[in-house]
């Protein structure tokens, strides 16, 4: 029988004080040291008069910490999707007060944690309160906020175990999919803490890193973005015998995904339809049968008029049907086939406009791989496209220019569709950009059409560093700024923009370069010995290794992966 999570947080002997709660890295931290940094939490917010407190932890362990804090004070937790400004700023009406790893620089309140450990007295609170408040993906608009009670929480967690407990009894959670989304939260850290079971407490961020767990039966939650990039070098025979379940979702996971993971794995993929208003609606294991099948507890029925599929869960209200966008076909034994999703129909000039109908005649073209369509809200709500070409199309991209590709993709719409609703704005990409989710959303569209939305630096997965070396896991946006004319269809990283990244990050990470910068002491010089290799693309993992010799002043980088050495030079600084 699993817990509550009232149960969690007001019965402290729910586990005891060295059950094991979670992995960071490969220390093991328990129950007790749990209740721990939940008191630390709750007594920095107990003079918070917010009622509800806006939290973002990359750390499992920290979020359900934090989590548990706000709940004991009666309080109501807003998880955010990511930390970007205008997320922050479009929370600001509903909080003044975020906690965690927020950039918090341009808010005039946070809570942050105090070292030392005060008691607490917790306060009861009902199944029926608001717990948090997650947000849609924002596919096709800006994000909704959708409100989760215990109990609705609880239920899910609930069918999870119901649906596959039994199967997973003595497996470690780990996944690549973020907690901040009502696929990850519950599957990665929920579900195993309210069964008792261990998880990850750090989101992997390439799959390689499941090498460090074989040692242990596994259920891996990831999203089809991630399968569809299984690295050819890992150790797959120690994967396939450790990983007992493989769930995926987010996105639909294609054929020649779900082969090559079976192959990898050794165990079919078992995706999850859901969303964030429904929960886990439904499974399926496409290669055995590519119909889906309700979860335990879970009733479904389909619209008279519009054959979208009604879903009735404890995870929702379990006395009323909820509806969704996809269209269905039910079949007698209960399972179902999805049959696509009801068009996105925004306003352009007044005029009503089906966005799903322009982008499937784009998409048609011979020249076009994938296409994504975005309502332009600051370009007086005019239509973006965002268009990755095949071969063939870059080809006609260098040959004859943006406007005239412009002018061939869309010289069929006029007979479709009114001029007002043909797309202004073109954004060539060498890949549709898709979160850790494998979701593509109208921000992330909407981000390449403005440049001071999109990222100057890549993210830092992993650092290894002293005061004068570092080791830095880079992962290179598909939206960086940088990658904008240089070039269209095949962005690749300006090497004077990997020269600045060496310098900025020498600067960030080692002590003894930073020391000189402070004292106004590190002039730089020149360059010497720069040499580019191989080009470095969007969406790419690589490491860059700095080097700074304090006696010469001289900042050594070197940019590299697996498989190839793309640049490395040396930075001189005056060192008086």
């Amino acid at each position: 029988m699993i817990k509550t999570l009232l149960e969690l947080c007001f019965e402290t002997q729910s586990y005891s004080q060295d059950h094991p709660v979670c992995y960071r890295g490969k220390q093991v931290l328990s129950w007790g040291e749990l209740q721990k940094k939940t008191t630390v939490w709750r007594q920095n917010l107990s003079s918070v008069s917010d009622q509800r407190i806006a939290v973002f932890c990359n750390d499992g362990f920290d979020l359900i910490s934090a989590l548990l804090a706000i709940w004991q004070l009666g309080k109501t937790a807003i998880i955010p999707a990511n930390t970007l400004l205008t997320t922050m700023d479009a929370l600001s009406d509903q909080t003044s007060t975020f906690i965690g790893d927020f950039d918090i620089s341009n808010r005039s309140t946070l809570a942050s944690v105090p070292s030392e450990l005060h008691d607490a007295t917790p306060e009861t609170r009902s199944a029926i309160d608001t717990a948090i408040i997650l947000f849609t993906s924002g596919s096709s608009g800006q994000p909704k906020p959708i409100a989760k009670t215990f109990a609705q929480l609880d239920a899910e967690l609930a069918i999870l175990e119901a649906e596959w407990g039994d199967k997973l009894k003595n497996t470690l959670f780990l996944g690549t999919v973020s907690h901040h989304h009502m696929f990850g939260l519950p599957f990665r850290l929920l579900w195993p803490l309210v069964s008792g079971r261990l998880f990850v407490a750090e989101e992997l961020d390439y799959l390689e890193q499941l090498e460090k767990w074989v040692d242990t039966p596994l259920t891996f939650i990831t999203s089809p973005a991630h399968l569809e990039h299984l690295p050819k070098f890992a150790d797959w025979t120690a994967i396939r015998q450790a990983a007992i379940r493989v769930f995926a979702a987010g996105a639909p996971l294609s054929a020649n995904t779900a082969k090559s993971s079976l192959e990898h794995f050794g165990k079919h993929v078992t995706e999850i339809y859901g969303s964030t208003e429904t929960g886990a609606v439904a499974w399926q294991q496409q290669l055995k049968q590519a119909r889906w099948t309700p979860v335990h507890g879970v009733e479904i029925s389909k619209a008279d008029i519009s054959d979208h599929l009604l879903v009735k869960s404890p995870a929702i209200n379990p006395e009323a049907w909820f509806e969704t966008s996809d269209r269905c076909k039910i079949f007698p034994d209960n399972q179902f086939e999805l049959n696509g999703r009801t068009d996105t129909i925004v306003k352009v000039a007044g005029k009503r406009v089906s966005l799903t109908l322009i982008e499937n005649q784009l998409q048609a073209h011979p020249l076009v791989t994938s296409v994504k369509l975005v309502l332009l809200s600051n370009k007086k709500s005019r239509i973006g496209a965002v268009v990755q070409l095949n071969a063939k199309g870059n080809e006609e991209l260098v040959d004859k220019g943006k406007r005239k590709l412009a002018a061939a993709l869309t010289k069929d719409l006029d007979k479709l569709v009114e001029s007002v609703a043909i797309p202004r704005f073109w954004r060539y990409v060498s890949q549709i950009p898709k979160d850790k989710q494998g979701k593509t959303t109208a921000q992330a569209l909407s981000s390449l059409f403005f440049s001071e939305q999109q990222p100057r630096l890549p993210t830092v997965i992993e650092s290894t560093c002293s005061d004068d070396k570092c080791l830095l896991t880079l992962t290179i946006p598909e939206n960086l700024y940088y990658f904008s004319g240089h070039f269209p269809g095949s962005p690749i990283l300006p090497g004077v923009v990997q020269i600045n990244w060496a310098n900025h990050f020498g600067n960030l990470y080692l002590q003894e370069l930073h020391k000189k910068q402070r004292k106004g002491s590190n002039r730089f010089l020149r360059l010497e010995a720069v040499k580019f290799q191989q080009v470095i693309t969007a969406g790419g993992i690589l490491q860059l290794l700095l080097t700074f010799n304090q006696d010469s002043g001289k900042l050594t980088f070197t940019y590299y992966s697996e498989k190839h050495h793309y640049s490395s030079g040396r930075m001189v600084f005056s060192h008086d």
